[in-house]
């Protein structure tokens, strides 16, 4: 299993199924002429779909064959055709293999170029570049073979390609991708069983489609399907494509032999395979036992202890292995002992470290199936290990501190969520992308999927203050304090992180969101005994009150802090919009100059909506202007239906920040 450091990694299980259009560039001498394969041919015929719109590239085919030996082995075959519609699409002329080395073999790899002018051309053994899919884990058994043509493409040629792997037995399921990208024409996907065997299906994120029964297995067709569209706000495009969830039932093994595939019946099953592969890697030892007992002196509470193994794990260095993956190395740590010795590991690898440590302590931890990324990507009801990509855990703490990020178990008690990887976020804390999504916590008593709670708007919360002094000359004088708590200051220490990675200043990262600013002091800080970041500035800006006229000046309400929400520009929306919860305020106060008297200073504002809400005034008081802003926002997804009304809002909003201040002298 891999962590969220990789989105790469993170899919190397969709695109072992899906075939992924990837690669790199290369240089090569033209193959001989050839003709197209008469699959490849016949996808050409394909009448294109209407509504393309802006497409650069149409596939016509996009057709995946899973073939099962008697002895559980599986061979894929997929074959794919596209039409370049545009010039720019001459980049996805390219064809790639994703396999697991040593344990799967790439029997095949050829791909076939027709041009404008109908020469056709085949690349094929000596064409190959393989690469490693994540050049930059560790180590990794996932590798992409790529022939690249796009070079050699033009505007109305058609690339066809199809690739042969074959893998040993492992589980009983499996997933077939059918949609991408790109528009598709059509889109196919074939069960072969051997004889004996049974398998049954299920088409999701598309209307309803019973499969096809054929002579020897399942088969489902479907047309003109969209492309998965990139937008604002939206939850990951791959976890909403049409594709088969697939279960196979072979037939029952002889008596105490184990079963050619494993099958996972229902949740417990997955629980109960998952604590088998973890358990002996988060066992005690003389060296895990010395370590627990150093970070626990002197801690008098259960608490205590839990929080200062979470700092320790959370410090050991993250490094994304992905080794043993078909025979369930995904789920199968590396010993406690070995990660605390070597000083680094992976998500499973940290879990199992924090659950040997607290252990020891006398606390009781469990690891913590569930996706990182997308809070819609698990299913319940397909128990599989497909469907997840992440390990974290659950401790069993009575004494703890309310927190948003407990879940109550019948069995096992009170279970506080904690993720090891992520070396921002605070025990108590759980980090955004892992929030309300499905996750299987692997109790010895588990049986179902629990749903992470959200945090409230307030554990993801940031108030900043800025005190501005404003010459006669438009030059302004800020001191800038931001507070920042949970999950937002979870953000801060982690571009404080990257700021120090990159060996830049907090002043020099700051100016860039700051236009003008000059002579910028900054330092920041966590404060003690609490969640949070303290940032405290201090800058000038050169004219920034702009004259209107002889006797009146014109300044912005929002130096600093204004609302950062990507544009929402497209007059219409196909996907939903995710929100997180987040509680953002704003106090801006500007001391005016003697002998300027303010004399508009924009309308008191308040809005309302089913996902949050906006409040904005001004106040004159005395010499001073204070702007006030509060912006709350619910974890929601809103329909497609709801984007106009979010427009709405976020544009009144905007305004209302823009609306300048006016000052005149008297």
């Amino acid at each position: 299993m891999t962590s969220t450091a990789s989105p790469t990694v993170r899919s190397v299980r969709l695109l072992l199924a899906l075939g992924c259009f990837a690669g790199v560039c290369l240089g090569r001498l033209p193959a001989a002429a050839e003709a197209l394969p008469p699959w490849a041919a016949e996808a050409a015929s394909f009448e294109t779909p209407p509504n393309l719109g802006d497409a650069k590239a149409l596939i016509l085919l996009n057709e995946t064959l899973v073939e099962f030996a008697p002895d559980g082995r599986r061979t894929n075959r997929t074959r794919v055709a596209l039409r370049l519609l545009k010039r720019e699409g001459r980049a996805e002329a390219r064809a790639a293999a994703t396999y697991l080395h040593p344990a799967d073999k790439l029997r095949q790899l050829s791909a076939w170029l027709r041009a404008p002018d109908g020469t056709v051309r085949r690349f094929g053994r000596k064409d190959i570049v393989d690469v490693a899919l994540d050049p930059e884990m560790l180590y990794s058994e996932a590798r992409t073979a790529v022939i690249d043509v796009s070079a050699e493409a033009a505007e109305g040629a058609l690339f066809a390609w199809e690739a042969i792997t074959e893998e040993p037995p492992a589980h009983a399921q499996g997933v077939c991708i059918l949609q991408h990208r790109l528009p598709v024409a059509v889109a196919r996907c074939q069960l072969r069983l051997p004889a004996g065997w049974h398998a049954t299906g299920d088409l999701l994120d598309h209307a309803p489609l019973a499969p096809l029964a054929t002579a020897d297995g399942l088969a489902w067709e479907v047309r003109d399907l969209p492309a998965l569209k990139v937008e604002p706000l939206a939850p990951p495009p791959d976890q909403q494509a049409a594709r088969i969830h697939f279960d196979l039932q072979p037939p029952p093994p002889g008596r105490g032999r184990p079963p050619l595939l494993r099958p996972f019946a229902n949740w417990a099953d997955l629980a109960q395979f998952a604590r088998t592969r973890f358990a002996p890697a988060s066992g005690t030892t003389p060296a895990i036992h010395t370590k627990a007992q150093a970070l626990c002196a002197g801690k008098n509470t259960p608490w205590e202890k839990v929080c200062a193994i979470a700092d320790f794990v959370q410090s050991v260095r993250y490094v994304a292995i992905a080794a043993n993956l078909r025979r369930d190395g995904g789920f199968t740590p590396r010993p406690a002992p070995t990660v605390l010795a070597t000083g680094y590991g992976d998500c499973k690898d940290k879990t199992a470290l924090l659950c040997a440590l607290l252990a020891d302590a006398g606390i009781t931890a469990y690891p913590v199936l569930c996706y990182s990324g997308d809070r819609d990507a698990v299913h319940p009801e397909w128990p599989s290990p497909s469907q997840f990509n992440h390990m974290v855990a659950a401790i069993r703490v009575e004494e703890a501190p309310d927190s948003p990020h407990c879940v109550d178990d019948p069995q096992a008690g009170r279970l506080v969520l904690f993720d090891p990887t992520d070396q921002f976020t605070r025990i108590g804390g759980f980090p955004l992308s892992n929030q309300g999504g499905l996750v299987l916590v692997c109790t010895p008593t588990a049986e179902r999927l629990t749903r992470v709670p959200f945090a409230t708007p307030a554990e993801n919360h940031i108030t900043c203050s800025t005190r501005a002094s404003l010459s006669p000359d438009g030059a302004l004088a800020v001191e800038l304090t931001e507070t920042d708590r949970g999950a937002a200051a979870a953000t801060e220490r982690c571009q404080r992180n990257t700021r120090a990675k990159k060996r830049q200043s907090l002043a020099d990262g700051l100016k860039e969101g700051i236009p003008g600013a000059i002579q910028l002091q900054a330092e920041t800080r966590d404060l003690p005994g609490a969640d949070a970041c303290e940032l405290t500035a201090r800058f000038s800006i050169a004219k920034y009150a702009q004259p209107v006229r002889k006797d009146l000046l014109s300044l912005r309400p929002v130096i600093v802090g204004g609302l950062q929400f990507p544009p929402l520009n497209e007059k219409e929306r196909t996907r939903p919009i995710r929100l997180h919860a987040m509680e953002r305020e704003l106090v801006a106060t500007f001391s005016i100059p003697e002998g300027y008297r303010a004399v508009e200073t924009g309308p008191d504002l308040r809005l309302d909506g089913p996902f949050g809400s906006y409040v904005a005034s001004t106040a004159i008081e005395g010499s001073t202007v204070v702007f006030r802003r509060t912006l709350v926002l619910q974890p929601t997804d809103i329909p497609p239906s709801g984007y106009e009304e979010l427009r709405t809002f976020l544009a009144a909003a905007r305004r209302r920040e823009k609306t300048p201040i006016l000052l005149e002298r008297q």
